[in-house]
């Protein structure tokens, strides 16, 4: 299993959760090499997109883009690698699970107040729903305020 998250936050209490049921887990940050992710994996659980809500303006547009780079390219090396582990393989049963804090509202037909960055793991598990049939994707979107360890729960 592949976690993408950072390791404070619900990433890490969802990091230890995991391990505590004696799950093999894998931590990987938006900052860390793609090369960190595991050989063989089928579940990926993407907490990337949660906490961020914050728009760009003049002042923070150049962090941003960088941020916007560095999220996109770490999720399609993902999702490239989760493709090479299930396409050869026997019957396995892939899985994403998509985590943002956009309010409660994902799904609703309001805007909610999200930073667009924490819309591109959807955009992604949108697309792959395409590529790989077989995925079973789910989205959990909590309010920005949840305290972690109920996320992580």
């Amino acid at each position: 299993m592949v976690l993408l998250a950072e390791p404070e936050g619900p990433g890490g209490a969802l990091k230890r959760l995991i391990e505590r049921a004696g799950g093999d887990v894998s931590l990987l940050g938006p900052s860390d090499p793609i090369e960190r992710c595991p050989s063989e994996f089928d579940v990926v659980l993407d907490t990337w997109g949660y906490g961020e809500r914050e728009a760009p303006d003049s002042r923070t547009l150049g962090a941003w883009w960088e941020r916007l780079s560095a999220r996109v390219s770490g999720l399609l090396g993902i999702a490239r690698n989760l493709i090479e582990c299930v396409r050869p393989g026997p019957a396995v049963r892939p899985v994403w699970v998509e985590t943002t804090s956009l309010g409660g509202l994902l799904g609703s037909g309001e805007p909610g107040r999200g930073d667009p960055v924490a819309g591109i793991g959807l955009a992604l598990l949108r697309a792959l729903r395409e590529e790989l049939p077989e995925l079973e994707a789910l989205t959990m979107d909590f309010s920005w305020a949840s305290v972690h360890s109920l996320v992580a729960n």
